[in-house]
């Protein structure tokens, strides 16, 4: 609930339509149920300001749905993406992260599918990233890059590089540079 309440004050705060800035600081006084009757009341009221009020409410469930998957994210996944953080020059696993979390593997795969992907993926992902620096930051060869980044096979390294950079590891280094 202080959650929620921190968010409708940041979103009075920051949002530039004064209708959702009240929408969101009445939040902060009245409970939602309230809040929610009150919306609907100002669907079918006249006056335009309430209308663009009531308008404004409908994106009011989808900042929500955001910014709860954002701070409630199941500690599960904080784990597994710290360990991945910790370890990802290392030969990985799913058995390794979902150890690492004290969760079944099926259990991972099911919470990172919510999320919209897999914990091979965010692995992979976070491998990249580091590739990223290492690229603009040093000037190892690209196989010693891939290397220090979890990745034995420099060719395998370059084929997930570009297809998730959308170019080669020595062109992005190049067009940094």
């Amino acid at each position: 609930a202080q959650n929620l309440r921190t968010f409708f004050l940041l979103l009075a705060l920051f949002y530039p339509l004064p209708q959702l800035a009240a929408l969101a600081l009445s939040a902060l006084f009245y409970p939602l149920p309230q809040l929610a009757a009150s919306v609907l009341s100002a669907l079918f009221y006249p006056l335009p300001q309430l209308a663009a009020l009531a308008l404004s409410a409908l994106f009011y469930p989808l900042l929500l749905e955001f910014f709860l998957r954002q701070t409630q994210m199941p500690t599960h996944l904080q784990t597994v993406r710290s360990f991945i953080d910790q370890n990802f020059e290392k030969d990985l696993s799913v058995s390794d992260m979902a150890q690492a979390a004290g969760i079944s593997p099926s259990l991972l795969f099911r919470l990172f599918e919510k999320e919209g992907t897999t914990p091979l993926a965010c692995l992979q992902a976070r491998r990249i990233e580091q590739a990223r620096r290492l690229l603009l930051k040093k000037n190892d060869t690209v196989a010693q890059v891939g290397a220090a980044c979890g990745f034995h096979d420099r060719a395998y390294f370059c084929k997930v590089f570009c297809r998730q950079v959308g170019l080669s590891p020595m062109a992005f280094r190049r067009s940094f540079l």
